[in-house]
């Protein structure tokens, strides 16, 4: 391992080797407001959709969603309502499972190592359990999914809220405020990219 990435911490008379290192704009939240400044940028506009290159395609948006300039991030006043005249949401599990792969692998080509898990960083493959933290165990109980569930669970689950309507999704989820409802898509699909598709973690692995 790296020097620059290893720490040793001793618990009697035993040594012990730690991978350390903080993943900035790797959180959910930062991710996804990634993805849409990208969709701003045509990053992730497939080239099917050619007769569609003037709007923002949006995978990990359920169908029917309107977005309000009140709940964008995007800079001038000019580009949010660009933003909103030229967007339509797609949802479609499988584009938004593709578009944050994309993003989680962004600088891959400038790896110096011997294999790069996310990005150009350094990581030694993963090994022992994953506990479930924040955003990950918060999608994980919005589904309901059982403590010790399998990827290939979420991605059903995932698959199911990103190709729903939008209007049937708020009737459902009344309690829940509309920017986080709005999130789980995109949250189901970063979660399988990043565990399974980067880190290599199967999808039968509870």
């Amino acid at each position: 391992m790296p020097s620059e990435f290893s720490r040793s911490i001793k618990f009697g008379n035993i040594t012990y080797s730690l991978y350390s290192h903080s993943f900035l704009h790797f959180g959910q939240n930062v991710a996804h407001e990634s993805l849409r400044a990208s969709l701003v940028k045509g990053d992730f506009s497939p080239a099917a959709d050619s007769l569609h290159k003037e709007m923002y395609l949006d995978p990990c948006t359920p169908k029917g969603y309107f977005p309000e300039s009140s709940n964008l991030s995007l800079g001038s006043v000019a580009e949010k309502s660009k933003y909103i005249s030229e967007f339509k949401a797609r949802g479609n599990f499988s584009e938004c499972r593709s578009a944050a792969l994309t993003l989680l692998q962004k600088g891959k080509e400038r790896c110096s190592y011997d294999h790069c898990y996310l990005g150009s960083v350094f990581m030694p493959k993963l090994r022992g359990k994953f506990l479930a933290t924040e955003n990950f165990f918060y999608t994980s109980k919005f589904f309901r999914l059982r403590q010790r569930a399998f990827l290939s669970d979420l991605i059903m689950a995932g698959k199911h809220f990103c190709e729903e309507d939008w209007s049937k999704l708020k009737k459902k989820h009344q309690s829940l405020n509309e920017e986080d409802l709005l999130r789980y898509c995109f949250s189901s699909a970063y979660i399988v990219a990043l565990l399974h598709d980067s880190l290599e973690i199967a999808l039968d692995d509870e």
